[in-house]
């Protein structure tokens, strides 16, 4: 508050040295253990200029045998922490007053009921507040080890190891011992290579900076009130919380609730700017793929067991009555160059099947054949007209146990690990006779698609779990371009949209009659025609042109938490029979 602008304080000038050793390891491991060993430490201090001087040794062995198959990479870090404080300021609610700038941040909050104030409030002013300080200077050394490992089975292992760090800032001491013993059994068999490197780097906070790399210099420096900084935080609480204990702002809490209910109903995206979302179709439903399409629901998807192959069909009576019907007859003609390829499609669930479970009650490969991986990397919410990449997410067995080899089994008999597909991305190219069409590619340079709503809606403005929206595909957006088998054989990439087209967006379709038997997901291509209405649109194919009829696709967006379990294996369906 303005009252003299000073607040509560508390001198502290308990200096002190912190000295963590931290290692990070990843081991595959089967393992017996006999293990025995032994540890030391001695540390000595004293001080002047409230300084600390601190010497630390460490010293252990051990005597091992481990029968073990691993492979290692393990990471040391030695943290050494001089810390020189001077005085705690105390940050209490009751002491503090908002700025004038927050002030009118938490009034859009209050009034509008904002997410974006909401959101600014938290990108200017942070989540948490940290209601006291230390004030001082901190010297810190890090001395990092890599080691990379390489351990095979069969080898009598016996190891001995000392570690030995020191820093000394002045020339006064006291001595302090501690004698820790203890044994433990091992058995331990592996052969180990070991190749280390070692890196100091040394960092000040506080104090003359530039003496960092010499720390008896630099400590005296500390005493400067002028060279202080922030060195320690604690009693962290959130910035809503906080705000609500100051006076005036008691019902700050609920602005911030009755904010984020709105902000909820949105697709958020994860820190890796991607959600799990299926994209349920909610037209065409005539006319699809399954044998009876009254109570089948279809999803968007894509099969990694097969791949796609244009044809020729039609149906028996070409009356008004008959059109949308089912097609009646396939053949085995194709109609385009490249005549198969890996593409999107419709799947159809009938019944509520999800392959052998129903209603999706078992993460199955059928659950995470209707399954995409969003990715948005120029926001952190989806929104009408967002620019996204749209993933697979394989199916991974995850009743799979990788097996354990015996004397008795030999290794070349054991169960091969199962073949994870790999994932990969929707992706637009053009065939021989002109038509574009969506296909999948595991190229590592993606091709951006655009989420539109279907009723339309200004650019920004947020999709919701459940909204329709439609696939648009942009020449404008694509920083790889498209392949393009006109007139060349090898599907040359291009990034100029071609001057025949009637516009430079395309959109998802499902043609009639359709490109697939029955029983058989169902392909799309992608129009230049952005209506929703049926519209005819003539296609070149190797049998000459034919004149099709194409339905716009239209998607209810919905999101699979879980890291894409979404409720599969859930106990309320779990080992349930269905009648």
């Amino acid at each position: 508050k303005p009252l003299r602008g000073i607040p509560n304080f508390r001198v502290n000038d308990d200096s002190r040295i912190e000295i963590t050793a931290c290692q990070d390891s990843l081991a595959i491991s089967l393992a017996k253990s006999d293990f025995s060993s032994q540890s030391t430490e001695l540390a000595a201090a004293g001080g002047a200029y409230g300084v600390t001087v601190g010497l630390s040794a460490g010293y252990a062995t051990s005597n091992e045998k481990k029968s073990s198959e691993s492979k290692a990479s393990i990471t040391q870090t030695l943290v050494a922490r001089y810390l020189y404080p001077r005085c705690d300021i105390f940050l209490r609610a009751e002491d503090l007053e908002p700025s004038p700038e927050f002030v009118t941040l938490l009034d859009k909050a209050k009034n509008q009921k904002s997410i974006d104030a909401v959101r600014a409030i938290h990108d200017q002013y942070g989540q948490l507040f940290c209601q006291e300080l230390t004030l001082g200077a901190r010297l810190l050394s890090t001395k990092r080890i890599k080691t990379d490992k390489d351990t095979d089975i069969e080898q009598h292992k016996e190891q001995m190891k000392a570690s030995v760090g020191a820093s000394v800032q002045t020339p006064y001491g006291g001595v302090s011992a501690k004698h820790d013993e203890e044994k433990v059994k091992t058995n331990d068999k592996s052969t180990e290579k070991s190749n280390t490197q070692e890196t100091n780097v040394f960092e000040a906070v506080g104090g003359d900076t530039i003496l960092a790399n010499n720390p008896a210099a630099w400590a005296p420096t500390a005493a400067s009130p002028y060279l202080w900084r922030v060195i320690n935080r604690e009693r962290l609480s959130t910035m809503i919380d906080m705000v609500s204990e100051m006076p005036g702002y008691e019902s700050a809490q609920s602005w911030f609730v009755q904010a984020l209910p709105a902000l909820n109903k949105y697709v958020r995206l994860d820190s890796s700017m991607a959600v799990n979302v299926r994209f349920k179709v909610q037209t065409p439903t005539n006319s699809l793929s399954v044998e009876n399409p009254g109570d089948a629901l279809f999803y968007l998807g894509f099969d990694t067991k097969s791949s796609t192959t244009p044809r020729l069909n039609g149906i028996t009576q070409k009356t008004e009555e008959s059109l949308w019907a089912r097609v009646d007859y396939t053949t085995d003609i194709v109609i385009f160059h490249p005549t198969t390829f890996r593409a999107p499609c419709l799947h159809g669930f009938q019944n509520f099947q999800v392959g052998t479970a129903p209603f999706g009650s078992i993460y199955n490969a059928e659950f995470a054949a209707t399954q995409w991986s969003l990715v948005a990397p120029f926001g952190d919410e989806l929104k009408h007209r967002s620019r996204v990449i749209l993933r697979t997410v394989p199916f991974q067995d995850p009743g799979y146990i990788p097996p354990t080899q015996s004397d008795s089994i030999a290794k070349d008999s054991a169960p091969a690990e199962p073949v994870v597909p790999p994932a990969s991305h929707m992706v637009v190219f053009r065939n021989a006779q002109g038509t574009f069409i969506p296909g999948m590619s595991d190229r590592d340079e993606y091709q951006y698609w655009r989420i539109e709503k279907t009723s339309g809606g200004t650019p920004g403005e947020p999709i919701k779990g459940g909204d329709s929206v439609r696939l648009c595909w942009q020449f404008s957006d694509q920083t790889t371009g498209f392949r393009d088998y006109q007139d060349d054989v090898f599907g040359r990439r291009r990034n100029q949209c071609p001057p025949e087209l009637q516009s430079t967006r395309l959109y998802l379709k499902v043609p009639w009659p359709r490109f697939e038997p029955k029983n058989t997901p169902t392909a799309m291509l992608m129009s230049a025609q952005s209506t929703i209405d049926v519209a005819a649109e003539v296609l070149n194919t190797r049998q000459g042109p034919f004149q099709y009829h194409l339905q716009d696709l239209q998607f209810r967006i919905d999101t699979v938490e879980q890291r894409g379990l979404g409720d599969s294996n859930d106990y309320m369906l779990a080992g349930v029979s269905q009648e």
